[in-house]
């Protein structure tokens, strides 16, 4: 009955904010009494935590910020209640999102959430009727700062700007157990986006034949922490931490490993890195090497190494660094946004072969265009080169 239809619900926050389209249908199988048709996009902060009073008593406190809140109206005000025919109703929409709002977080069980939807309702005219209503969740994520525009910060110990450099560097994690054993494991980046691989190469090498290397494994671990602000005064950080994948060796005897590890292309499954003044997301790949030596009576040893990884938005390369130039290949390849276009293309169903190009634009801009567009599509032969350059010289 009413569906909104959004060009991508996964935005991308840059320095200048983003952009929300898409285009609203209304189906209506006979006439119908409305009283309006509104657009809200919404955005708010919902917070939870328990205060310890003292005497085993704790206090549960929650608590919703409201942080961004637009709407739009459909239908004309000239009239309160608008009668419309049964048929096919189609209005696009726009939405401009500014830059200063965090971006989709989600930090333990619910206990530091931000979430942005957009929510389309038809009014009907009396309480007796059930409005129309459609929600869509919107999921926003923040560009990562490049090194050239850092603004002086100190991340893990490394400058902002020294740290967003190392990123797209190869990192090598090489040390020694007990002067029995040498290993060594490198990855190729540690910036790597949403729904990409994680190579993960080793050597390992025993220093003694009595050595026995039985298990190797691996996790992608989110961690978060997560800073609230009560009676001016900033509480005690929560940390909070999950295991986003994990992968593994279970053969014996090996020396040398190269194990593919996917990271989720899911913004649940797997949020990409981000550092605000209330919410810190940082992952790790841990690894988890099992030894078996019998000078220390055949007990198994686990030896525990981790190494930092950083995730990207998943629509943005992680080997794109900064405000570069997009290539030529990029700009050509992309087209204007025409809300009429792409109301026609979701008129075809997905099972159906799709349309031409001259039947998409005859029927979206109207006979304005079709007889343009019929005349470049009568002729299945493309044209030669006797006929394109007097053409251009004209």
């Amino acid at each position: 009955m009413l569906n909104i239809h959004l060009e991508d619900d996964h935005l991308l926050m840059t320095p200048a904010g983003c952009i929300l389209r898409g285009i609203v249908e209304l189906n209506l199988d006979q006439p119908t009494k409305l009283r309006n048709i509104t657009l809200r996009l919404t955005g708010h902060i919902r917070k939870q935590q328990t205060i310890p009073l003292g005497n085993g008593l704790n206090h549960y406190e929650h608590q919703v910020q409201n942080i961004l809140q637009k709407s739009v109206s459909l239908l004309p005000n000239d009239k309160p209640i608008h009668t419309l025919p049964a048929k096919s109703y189609i209005r696009d929409f726009c939405f401009v999102v500014p830059p200063d709002v965090p971006e989709s977080t989600r930090v333990g069980n619910d206990t530091y959430v931000v979430r942005y939807q957009i929510e389309a309702v038809a009014e009907r005219p009396t309480v007796f009727l059930r409005n129309y209503n459609c929600k869509r969740t919107i999921h926003i994520s923040r560009e990562p700062e490049s090194g050239a525009g850092g603004n002086g910060m100190i991340e893990d110990g490394v400058p902002q700007e020294e740290a967003s450099h190392l990123d797209y560097e190869p990192f090598t994690l090489a040390d020694q157990w007990h002067n029995r054993l040498d290993y060594m494991f490198t990855i190729p980046v540690r910036a790597v986006r949403q729904g990409e691989q994680i190579v993960l190469s080793g050597h390992m090498a025993a220093l003694t034949p009595q050595v026995d290397i039985m298990h190797l494994s691996c996790q992608l671990v989110e961690y978060s922490v997560c800073r609230t602000i009560r009676d001016g005064r900033t509480n005690k950080p929560r940390n909070h931490s999950r295991v986003v994948q994990e992968t593994g060796l279970l053969r014996r005897g090996f020396d040398q490993i190269s194990l593919p590890i996917t990271v989720p292309a899911s913004p649940e499954k797997c949020q990409a890195d981000c550092f605000n003044q209330n919410v810190k997301i940082r992952h790790r790949l841990k690894i988890f090497l099992h030894v078996m030596d019998p000078d220390y009576d055949d007990r198994v040893t686990e030896i525990r190494l981790s190494m930092p990884i950083k995730i990207c938005p998943s629509f943005r390369p992680a080997t794109h660094k900064g405000n570069d130039i997009p290539s030529y290949e990029d700009c050509t390849a992309s087209m204007p946004y025409d809300p009429l276009l792409m109301a026609e293309l979701l008129r075809h169903p997905p099972q159906s072969d799709l349309p031409s190009y001259a039947h998409v634009i005859a029927a979206a801009t109207g006979p304005s265009c079709a007889i343009q567009a019929q005349h470049f599509t009568t002729g299945n032969a493309l044209p030669n080169y006797d006929d394109i350059v007097p053409r251009q010289c004209l």
